[in-house]
């Protein structure tokens, strides 16, 4: 039987992993534009959810803040 621990620790490589990957994405986008294979349309797939952070208002900034608090707990 799997341990709680052995699927958290999987949970979080693979967090760390799509953060990495989406921050890779994000540059590539920025310096060689949207042409980029793969890359290519990160920022203008980004700007609806930057919208609606924006229009959540605090609730959305407190909900971050606590994801990246226990993020960085580990």
């Amino acid at each position: 039987m799997f341990d709680v621990k052995i699927i958290k620790g999987w949970l979080w490589d693979v967090a760390e992993i799509t953060a990495l990957v989406a921050a890779i994405s994000i540059l590539m986008s920025v310096l060689f534009g949207p042409n980029v294979p793969f890359f290519g349309n990160v920022v203008s797939n980004l700007q609806p959810l930057l919208q609606a952070i924006g229009e959540g208002g605090i609730a959305a900034i407190i909900a971050i803040l606590v994801i990246v608090a226990i993020y960085a707990r580990r």
